[in-house]
């Protein structure tokens, strides 16, 4: 038997002999209230056949002069068996009353005894919803908790799905021209505002060529009232090689033999909590020989501004 169903079982069999103890209980009082009634009733009854004690009298013109009242008492006596003429001298009522008294008693008992059955039954029925109760509040406890996760998850979706997504689109490198297009679109289905855009620029080459590595860094900021929509409305950034290659370098770009990577950092906002700024990361190298921007390992600023140092040193 599964346990819920003998749980069921042993309450249904409890529910049963209370209820057969109620009825018992109540067909016993009902029981000794009517033969403690009827016992009252009896003796009273039989104590009120006294006749009560009268004044003698005689009667007027009477020649023997006997009290009339004296001679109907005793043919009254005669009659009902010389029975006394007050409760407390009624041996019948003395005999009976006691009885009454311990059947009384007893029915107090058992008044009593019903009484704390009767309490003991509703501390028992207290107890019952009292459980029930707290097994409703759990239950809505975890109808809350799964809400607010529902609620959550909700939410999550909502800004997963319509959050700003801002990346590079595509970097362009000019070798008539010598510089470099960085083009940074918004994926997402809300503006962005407050876009600034980091970019580091290192020029790597080979040691046995005699000339320093070059790097660059330059932050390009949009204010707020400037927003980035959503669509085929990038925002396009040039940087010209002059600002931080010689000619040397540039040659060296041109001919192969030097690798370009661009790393950077794009914040904004797009107004949903919490207020933070968003982060997207992009790191990509450039080899004359491979013809396109391919992925590049992400390095941190701290690590950036350490290689900067000691390429610098050097």
């Amino acid at each position: 038997m599964p346990p819920a169903m003998s749980v069921n079982v042993l309450r249904k069999r409890l529910v049963k002999t209370i209820s057969i103890t109620f009825v018992a209980f109540a067909l016993l009082t009902i029981a000794l209230a009517c033969a403690i009634t009827f016992q009252v009733i009896r003796a009273i009854y039989y104590a009120h056949g006294a006749p009560q004690t009268v004044q003698p009298t005689t009667k007027q013109g009477d020649q023997t002069g006997v009290p009339v009242a004296a001679e109907q008492a005793q043919q009254t006596s005669v009659e009902t068996g010389n029975r006394p003429t007050s409760y407390a001298e009624n041996p019948y009522y003395i005999k009976h009353s006691e009885r009454i008294q311990i059947a009384i008693n007893s029915l107090l008992l058992l008044v009593i005894f019903w009484q704390l059955i009767a309490v003991a039954i509703q501390a028992y029925i207290y107890q019952r919803q009292r459980k029930l109760m707290q097994r409703q509040w759990l239950a809505m406890r975890r109808s809350l908790t799964q809400a607010r996760e529902q609620t959550k998850i909700a939410g999550d979706t909502l800004r997963i799905s319509t959050q700003a997504y801002v990346c590079v689109r595509d970097i362009k490198l000019d070798l008539v021209k010598d510089r470099i297009f960085i083009e940074v679109e918004n994926l997402g289905r809300v503006p962005a505002d407050s876009v600034e855009i980091h970019v580091w620029l290192r020029l790597e080459i080979l040691p046995e060529l005699g000339l320093k590595n070059a790097t660059h860094q330059e932050v390009f900021t949009f204010g707020r009232k400037t927003a980035l929509f959503s669509g085929n409305l990038p925002i396009n950034i040039r940087i010209p090689h002059a600002k931080w290659l010689s000619p040397d370098h540039v040659g060296y770009v041109k001919s192969g033999v030097a690798l370009l990577i661009a790393e950077g950092l794009i914040t904004f906002y797009d107004g949903f909590l919490p207020p933070e700024p968003k982060k997207t990361h992009f790191a990509f190298a450039y080899r004359l020989g491979d013809k396109k921007w391919l992925p590049q390992r992400i390095l941190s600023p701290e690590e950036l501004e350490a290689e900067t140092k000691q390429e610098n040193t050097n």
